[in-house]
């Protein structure tokens, strides 16, 4: 298994009506299973969308504390690894995390 950063940040406005937005760096570790990397580059657009949608989805309270940051690692690889097929991610890593 090897870990691959997504480039840039991602940077959302947090769901609740407040004026609260969220910057965060993610890093996906990947199955050894050969052409898994190749799919994800090939695939980065529809993978960083779906990012994207899952953290604009997030309310400041609901990633306040370490529960909800791992609720949200886990709806990210199960949103991630629906699109992928040649392999899989084995977990990811948030490398930055600011709630501003």
């Amino acid at each position: 298994a090897h870990v691959k950063a997504i480039e840039p940040s991602f940077i959302v406005n947090l769901a609740g009506g407040s004026r609260t937005y969220l910057k965060v760096d993610v890093a996906l570790e990947l199955s050894g299973d050969k052409g898994v990397e190749s799919e994800l580059e090939g695939k980065l657009p529809m993978i960083k969308d779906s990012i994207l949608m899952v953290l604009s989805e997030q309310t400041p309270d609901s990633i306040a504390d370490n529960k909800g940051k791992l609720r949200l690692k886990d709806e990210l690889l199960k949103r991630i690894n629906m699109i992928l097929k040649s392999g899989k991610v084995m977990n990811i890593y948030f490398t930055s995390f600011v709630v501003q």
